[in-house]
């Protein structure tokens, strides 16, 4: 992982990722760890954490159901919009490159 494209350089917090299930890495594209930050003003009701935990929660359930030797394996998120708060769901795929879960928007360009 010392050589990891530009794009995609933001590795969630471990405990997070153990918390879903994960024993790798993951990391995410820049474009969508600026849409699961949160505007300062929200952040005692709408936590970073808990919208990284929400898509996390769905990439481990996409990843079980699956069917053997997909990758990228495409999967949904209903996270707070970053305008109102409401839930949004956001189209995402997360795929294994060998050393590390990388997951994007699913119509990002993989790098």
């Amino acid at each position: 992982m010392d050589d990891l494209d530009e794009e995609l350089h933001d590795q969630i917090w471990t405990d997070l990722c153990q918390e879903a299930g994960f024993h790798v890495p993951v990391l995410t594209t820049r474009a969508l760890t600026e849409r699961l930050e949160v505007p300062e003003d929200w952040q005692e009701d709408h936590a970073y954490a808990d919208g990284v935990r929400a898509m996390l929660g769905s990439a481990a359930g996409a990843m079980r159901t699956a069917r053997p030797g997909t990758n990228p394996i495409p999967f949904t998120a209903a996270l707070p919009s970053q305008l109102n708060g409401r839930p949004e769901t956001l189209r995402l795929a997360i795929l294994f490159d060998g050393d590390a879960m990388r997951i994007r928007f699913a119509d990002e360009r993989p790098t």
